[in-house]
């Protein structure tokens, strides 16, 4: 438990949610008392136990993580000046790019981006933003990308400055 405590102390000096982190208990082949164990997992009902030598729980961590990565994200199309610089940086910091197509001095963009990060993406009125759907798109279109602030989405900072 000390080393969980100061793993969460690191991760707030950092400035990282420690909320969003995942607790794994390793090495649990080689704990003789199992009762420490089911200690630790009523304390922390989230925490996913492995044994890296012999592969125990590899397997449902590996889903769990990519579950949790998937987990939030929004495909979306970006319909934008080629001449964006910031959009494109913040794009490649912040989002997986699919996909480019570049039509005269517009390019069109497909990836995927967190949901966080949406709300950073609406003040550059030379950029439209489609929300893709399973099946088709969604009509929900943001006008205006204007990715400089690199602060967690607010009510006060939703919007970028110029």
């Amino acid at each position: 438990e000390l080393q969980i405590a100061t793993v969460n102390e690191v991760l707030k000096e950092i400035d990282i949610d420690s909320s969003e982190a995942i607790l794994v208990l390793n090495k649990v082949d080689a704990v003789q008392d199992h009762s420490f164990l089911d200690v630790l997992r009523s304390r922390y009902p989230g925490a996913i136990s492995v044994s890296a030598r012999t592969g125990l729980g590899l397997e449902r961590l590996s889903r769990y993580i990519a579950e949790r990565l998937s987990d939030g994200f929004l495909d979306v199309k970006i319909d934008a000046s080629v001449g964006n610089g910031r959009l494109f940086g913040f794009l490649a910091e912040h989002a997986e790019v699919l996909d480019k197509q570049y039509v005269d001095s517009r390019v069109i963009i497909h990836g995927r981006i967190a949901r966080r990060f949406l709300s950073r993406l609406q003040n550059d009125t030379d950029v439209t933003v489609t929300i893709e759907g399973q099946s088709g798109e969604y009509s929900t279109t943001l006008t205006g990308i204007h990715p400089e602030s690199t602060d967690s989405p607010t009510p006060d900072k939703d919007r970028l400055r110029a």
